[in-house]
This record gives C-alpha cells, structure tokens and sequence, in this order.
C-alpha cells in the first residue's frame, strides 16, 4: 500500500510540486522551473529593488524568481525540511531567527561596503551559510540566496561569479553549512568575487578613491580640452605644455586602472607604467594652469594607492590648490 503524502505543497497523486503549469513530471518541473527562475533573474538584476537587508526583501526576490511556477513564490515555508537529516530552521522559528540574523548584516552594512574582497568573502561566507540553515522557503532557497549576496556584493563593489560554480562545489557548502562550516561557501566568494569596473561603481554612485581618481583625471583632462582650444594655433609652447599634461594623466589614469602600486610620470607616451626603476625624464610645464591640473590629479591618484615619482619643476602653488583636489579624495 502506497504511504499516503502528507506534504501540502506536493500532489498527493504524483508526488510533484503543485505548479501554475499544471505539470506532473519532476524533470518537466525542474526545467520549466529553472527557466523561469533564470529570467526573474535577469528582471531583478537590470531593475533591483533597494536591498532592505531583511527577510521582507528575500521574499520578494523570491517571488520575482519563482511567481510564474508557484503560488506560494515570496511566502516562506510552513513544512518541515532538513539536509541529510539535519533539519533546517522549523517553519514557526523562521521569522524570529531571520530577525536576528538580519539585524546582525545591517549592523555591519556600512563595514561591508567599504571591505576588501577578502574580508567580504569571510562574511559573505557566513551570511550565506546562515541563510542555508534557515532555508526560508518550501523551494527555490539557495537561488533566491544567490541573487541576494549578489545585490549585496554589488553594493560592496563587487560581482560574483555565481556561474562558475559547479552544482558539486554548491551542494558540498549547503551541506557544510548545515553543520556549522561556512568555509566552503567563503572559499567560494573568495574564488569567484570580482570587483566591479571604475564606471559601474561610478555609476552605482560609489566614492571609491580610485573612481575619485578617475574623475578627477577626466575633469582636468577636459580643462585641457578646453584650454587649447582657447588659445590660438601659434601659441606653439603651451600647445606643447598641454599635450605634455595631457601625456602625464594618461598615464596617472593608467596607473589607476591597472591598481600599480607606483608610476613614474613622463612625457614617453609609449610607458605609460614606468616606475622609479626607470629615470623620469624631467619636465618642464611652465603654464600655472596646466601645473595644477596635473598636480591635483596627482594628489587623487596618490590617494587612490598608487605613489607617483615626478620631476616637476615648481612646487605647489598655494594650499587652495591642494584642497581642490581633495574635494572628492
């Protein structure tokens, strides 16, 4: 005789999730499931809703991700479930325990978003091994988990590689994570965190000091644009000075880019990346306008990490000139 199912999300006929498509074949499911469950996504990532940091934003990402398949998409579970026979969080501790886990990540937001990539993926790692234990919903738990670390790295500057990561590697931290070992899933975010370009974080209105940097490059660079247009073709020497300059942010902007821990400045277009090993050729920039442009971005670029070897010929101008290039830095 055939054990009668007492699950409510499952049809007592064949054992399947209950589903909008009215499908009765776990394979069929699992694929009509995952293509839907891709596209939400997609939808979530082009048009996020602001991170909350709580259980309310996990169940809509949940819904988004899971509200073509099933009816119960953004609700969280009133069955029992375990993991190789630990048993994740009861269905009646859900929402206290999430209250608490969640006030511990918003304690520590501001410290997140400005953490390096291996202080993220330790936290991340642990966020992560929390949310498996807590496995709010009936299905659809460690996606909707993904693209919630994945809004939160964004928000730390980062993206994460989620495809990279075999289905053997995701399971393996799932179940050590039930046992109270997050190091799988640190290892994860370790291996597969990338850090996000100069122009996303710019544009997810990050401050980071080296998108600072950049900006403070591209607003003396169109200084220069401007200033040679302004003087007329025979004014040889400070058409030569301006392009000198112009030369010399490149190769700060280049210095950023590729995170060199130092750059020696010269007007060689073609070494960009020389260090202090080479001899910075001398240069001579006479036109005060031009000086500061350049010296102001230095100043950015050195905030940024990257110390810059120099020859110029005079020396800072006044304070005011310092001070506008750390209006941003």
């Amino acid at each position: 005789m055939t054990k009668p199912i007492d699950d409510p999300y499952l049809d007592p006929q064949t054992g399947v999730l209950k589903n909008r498509a009215g499908i009765t074949d776990a394979a069929t499911l699992k694929q009509h499931e995952a293509m839907w469950a891709s596209a939400g996504s997609v939808r979530w990532a082009s048009r996020p809703e602001a991170n909350s940091y709580d259980l309310d934003h996990l169940q809509k990402i949940h819904a988004r991700l899971y509200g073509e398949t099933y009816e119960w998409a953004g609700k969280t579970r009133t069955t029992d479930k375990d993991r190789n026979g630990i048993a994740h969080t009861s269905p009646q501790q859900i929402d206290a325990n999430a209250k608490a886990l969640f006030a511990q990540l918003q304690a520590e937001k501001k410290t997140l978003d400005k953490a390096d990539p291996e202080a993220f993926a330790q936290r991340a790692g642990h966020y992560m091994g929390e949310l498996t234990k807590l496995e709010p919903f009936r299905e659809g738990s460690i996606r909707t988990q993904q693209v919630f670390m994945s809004q939160m790295a964004r928000d730390a500057g980062y993206n994460i590689e989620w495809h990279k990561v075999d289905r053997v590697q995701m399971a393996f931290a799932q179940t050590k994570a039930m046992e109270g070992n997050y190091k799988p899933f640190e290892a994860i975010f370790k291996d597969h965190l990338k850090e996000r370009s100069i122009e996303a974080r710019e544009k997810d209105g990050r401050q980071d000091k080296d998108v600072i940097a950049v900006q403070a490059i591209q607003k003396n660079r169109d200084s220069l644009d401007r200033m040679e247009r302004s003087y007329p073709e025979t004014a040889q020497k400070t058409h030569a000075e301006i392009s000198t300059a112009r030369v010399m942010l490149n190769s700060l902007e280049y210095a950023v880019r590729n995170k060199s821990p130092e750059v020696a400045l010269t007007h060689d277009p073609s070494a960009p990346s020389k260090t202090k090993e080479f001899q910075a050729i001398p240069v001579q920039i006479s036109s005060r306008n031009s000086l500061v442009m350049v010296k102001q971005s230095i100043h950015a670029v050195e905030r940024a990490g990257t110390t810059v070897h120099h020859e110029l010929s005079q020396q800072w101008h006044s304070k005011r000139e310092l001070q506008v290039g750390r209006e941003k830095a």
